[in-house]
């Protein structure tokens, strides 16, 4: 096949590939920034500062973002495209919580879902974790692990006061690769 004619094949191709390095270990991931829609209250940087008050902490300690309208959601940016692998977060008790994940901050699909019967804590702030090595690892946990940049939280349920204090996501960086539907040009798609 003629260079020109390798590019041109390599141009029509409209597969997505998600390549990992396969010697990489997960890691916790450092997001670039958290958004909240809603009303809530204390600062949004708890929930990715890497701190947690102890197990059993009120909804309303000073290190952890509250809220009372189920409506309320709140988005965390990894800043590039990550393979998640574990969830480690605390939040209250008694309610019901959904992590989401998006690769494009649009799209969303449920990854991890929390019951208000999760856990062993029988007040306030309880940690879980899909981590088999952590001490908060609870195996029943309905976790999915997939690529994600956005990581969205939501509550429901319970006595309609809801909290986190934070929000762990481990993984390994991703390349993806999405090469260009064909556009006439025999330039190769580019690899990002």
């Amino acid at each position: 096949m003629r260079r020109t004619g390798f590019r041109t094949f390599l141009s029509m191709l409209s597969i997505s590939a998600l390549t990992l390095t396969s010697s990489v270990q997960a890691e916790i991931i450092k997001p670039v920034s958290v958004k909240g829609i809603g009303k809530y209250t204390n600062s949004l940087r708890l929930l990715i500062d890497g701190r947690t008050p102890l197990q059993g902490a009120a909804f309303d300690d000073p290190s952890c973002v509250y809220w009372y309208d189920p409506s309320v959601s709140f988005v965390i940016d990894l800043g590039a495209l990550y393979m998640i692998s574990g969830i480690t977060m605390q939040v209250d008790n008694n309610d019901n919580y959904r992590l989401s994940c998006s690769r494009d901050g649009r799209r969303y699909t449920s990854v991890l879902y929390l019951g208000s019967e999760t856990g062993e804590t029988g007040w306030g702030m309880e940690t879980v974790s899909t981590g088999k090595g952590h001490k908060e690892y609870i195996q029943d946990l309905r976790f999915t692990p997939g690529p994600a940049r956005y990581i969205k939280l939501s509550a429901s349920g319970g006595d309609l006061i809801y909290a986190a204090s934070e929000i762990l996501v481990s993984g390994t960086r991703a390349v993806n690769l999405v090469p260009q539907q064909n556009s006439g040009s025999t330039n190769p798609p580019p690899v990002n």
